[in-house]
């Protein structure tokens, strides 16, 4: 699930996401991966109760990174691409949601950093995500993400474990994301519910000089057990705030 402010009504059932271009938006060398598909959301979230979402907390109502309220937030559903090469850009009106109010919140920098909103409705359609309710995921243990990386359409990124579970509020996986998966889901492997909510991680470009695209930036690539980790806060933190099951 996505979070916008950038839909434009096309219809009494449909509306249309402003496209902007990866590529150009990120000043990216023209061989980076999906550098033709748009880039339109700001952060990423998950369905965790018929009507509630859970993000990072700095995705909301946060002046100093320019997020806006929630009542300004819209909440998408179904952005992703149809193929290798064609967005999903028209999203029926049944899918958009809009924020109504945040619930629980805590955002310090180096540490808890969630929110979870309320929607103005129940959502049909989608059903909530299990999430971890008591203890910690285990030592090493698989994990994958889905979110919006940059704001693409949705990604899945696997192939990760928990490198550090120290900490009493998160834990640190090697995963492959960027700014605009603040938010995402990350998911256990074996279980499949949701072990945490990623939130800050290592620097996503650098900039180098290409003799194709002149001075422009590529994705900072990290062996497995190098850079600092994806901070993921654990759902725990939150989970006392869930409707029962």
């Amino acid at each position: 699930m996505r979070m916008t402010s950038v839909v434009a009504l096309e219809d009494g059932n449909n509306s249309k996401i402003i496209k902007k271009m990866y590529g150009t938006e990120y000043r990216l060398c023209s061989d980076e991966p999906f550098f033709n598909q748009p880039c339109s959301a700001f952060c990423s979230g998950v369905l965790v109760a018929s009507d509630l979402i859970a993000t990072a907390g700095h995705c909301i109502d946060t002046p100093a990174m320019r997020t806006p309220p929630v009542t300004d937030i819209l909440f998408v559903f179904g952005y992703r691409m149809r193929d290798a090469s064609t967005p999903e850009l028209t999203i029926n009106n049944s899918d958009i949601y809009k924020g109504r109010k945040v619930i629980g919140r805590i955002y310090t920098p180096n540490g808890l950093d969630w929110a979870l909103v309320k929607l103005d409705r129940k959502v049909s359609g989608h059903n909530p995500i299990r999430v971890r309710s008591s203890a910690r995921i285990p030592d090493a243990e698989d994990v994958y993400v889905i979110g919006h990386p940059c704001g693409l359409p949705a990604k899945f990124a696997d192939g990760a474990t928990v490198r550090n579970n120290s900490n009493a509020d998160f834990f640190v996986a090697n995963l492959d994301t960027y700014g605009g998966n603040s938010g995402s889901p990350v998911f256990n492997r074996t279980t499949h519910e949701v072990e945490g909510i990623l939130v800050r991680g290592e620097r996503d470009f650098a900039l180098q000089n290409s003799s194709i695209s002149g001075s422009c930036q590529v994705s900072v690539t990290c062996p497995n057990n190098g850079c600092r980790g994806e901070d993921c806060i654990r759902t725990t933190a939150f989970a006392h705030l869930l409707p029962p099951d």
